[in-house]
């Protein structure tokens, strides 16, 4: 298991409230038929081993714990029917997607489930696909994606069969120590002759690595920001909500700000995050956002595992225009952009894996709280796919909440439309429909700065989308 996996699999060992599964809401036209889902399940898992995988401990946690096939595995346990009371509407789909969602994996099994809900009005269903994140990231998830999904009604793949990742000998525990120590002590050696033979690059990326640990360094030390609204939040329920944006208007207010795709979106969550908190009697400046970088090569899109970095990105919350907001945040992304602090988190997560587990366990709980929300971007797909058959008409992503940040805002570009999932925890709010509505404004907000917003029609979709969930 890599150390940034192990993360993962670690925190929800120190606290329940630190579980950390994401997941994938498909909404499909049509309820798919059994047998040909089944196939397409059958088919994913023999092309991925990690599916058929579980992950073992070590003795004594002398090492991180391991991916090995599990000789019980059983498809009738990953892939479950489930029905709302027909006919059912979006709300009842998303509270019993939430319920499915807060429900904690089985660490005895492969850490993923796949429930087809049935059900809802006009003969449509959708399909939640959930996975702890110690399994992969976002971006890894698209690999998954490639797998489960078609790019056609017939059956076609959207991409090239992929070949079955490889199996690794399970060595003996000290074994496999001392592999892990002859590698990383290889690894210094490396880096050392290339330091002699190679003085100048060497000190241009020492240079590099030295301002990316200080930008590090600033994050880690930054004093929390307690959030009264996320006091008593334990982490183990969730809401979900769903909004949905066009992908062509924020590019044509990319293009008229200079700014990021990312930048417009930190930006329009940070003015409903403001709002919300000042509907509840609550007045704050900024709050901290953790932000995933993903650190892979575009030749590795397919892998799964964590290769992502993190970011510490102060939202001004309390600040009211939406210039000023935008100007604030490219201030701060761009200086983590330009030092690369996140492409050391990799390096970070190894030192603190190595830790002995009650040092881990310990610096996990302290950690509480140290970022208030999450927003999170993953590069979708610009046609339309289908799943056994069926047409996807929507693709909502799911990022886990945790005990001291009660929301997180994941982002999945299809088609047209950037797809935002938003998870609560309802312990710390209990109206998610207000904290969206707010989100449609500050995002019309935010469209309105580079001309790109239609105000009748914006305006018109958010009142309807406002009083269908009433």
């Amino acid at each position: 298991m890599l150390p940034t996996d192990a993360v993962f699999w670690f925190a929800e060992e120190a606290s329940p409230g630190m579980r950390s599964a994401g997941a994938a809401l498909l909404l499909l036209k049509r309820a798919p038929d059994s047998l040909r889902l089944r196939a397409v399940v059958e088919r994913a898992v023999r092309e991925t081993p990690r599916l058929r995988q579980k992950v073992v401990e070590s003795p004594f946690h002398l090492r991180l714990p391991e991916w090995v096939e599990d000789p019980h595995m059983d498809l009738d346990y990953h892939l479950r029917r489930e029905a709302v009371a027909s006919p059912g509407d979006e709300a009842q789909l998303l509270i019993r997607a939430a319920v499915l969602l807060a429900s904690p994996l089985d660490h005895a099994r492969p850490l993923w489930e796949t429930h087809v809900i049935e059900g809802l009005q006009g003969g449509r269903a959708a399909v939640l696909f959930k996975f702890h994140h110690s399994l992969m990231d976002g971006v890894g998830s698209l690999a998954l994606l490639d797998r489960f999904t078609e790019k056609d009604a017939h059956g076609c793949r959207t991409g090239a069969s992929p070949r079955p990742l490889a199996f690794g000998l399970r060595l003996p525990p000290a074994v496999a120590l001392a592999r892990d120590l002859t590698l990383s002590a290889t690894a210094v050696a490396r880096d050392a002759a290339s330091a002699v033979l190679h003085p100048l690059m060497s000190a241009r990326r020492a240079a590099r690595l030295a301002r990316g640990a200080v930008g590090l360094i600033r994050d880690l030390n930054r004093t929390p920001i307690q959030n009264p609204i996320a006091e008593g939040a334990a982490g183990i329920s969730r809401r979900i909500d769903r909004w949905e944006v066009s992908l062509s208007d924020l590019h044509r207010v990319s293009a008229a700000t200079r700014a990021t795709i990312n930048d417009l979106v930190l930006t329009a969550v940070s003015g409903a995050v403001g709002r919300y908190h000042a509907l509840r009697g609550v007045r704050m400046h900024t709050l901290h956002a953790m932000v995933p970088v993903n650190l892979r090569e575009e030749s590795a899109r397919h892998l799964l595992g964590n290769h992502v970095g993190m970011l510490n990105v102060e939202l001004p919350v309390g600040q009211n225009d939406p210039a000023r907001r935008l100007a604030y945040i490219q201030a701060r992304t761009g200086a983590a952009k330009r030092d690369r602090r996140s492409a050391l988190y990799p390096f970070l997560t190894r030192v603190v894996t190595m830790l002995p587990a009650v040092v881990f366990r310990e610096i996990l709980k302290k950690s509480v709280g140290r970022t208030n929300l999450l927003c999170t971007n993953v590069p979708g797909s610009e046609q339309r796919i289908w799943l056994a058959g069926r047409e996807v008409q929507a693709f909502v992503p799911l990022a886990p909440v945790v005990e001291g940040s009660p929301l997180s805002i994941a982002l999945f570009s299809y088609g047209d439309k950037l797809e935002i999932g938003i998870t609560t925890d309802p312990e710390a709010i209990p109206d998610p429909d207000k904290l969206r509505a707010h989100l449609a404004d500050a995002f019309e907000e935010t469209l309105a700065l580079g001309g790109a917003l239609k105000p009748k029609s914006v305006r018109s979709h958010a009142k309807k989308c406002r009083g269908r969930r009433r």
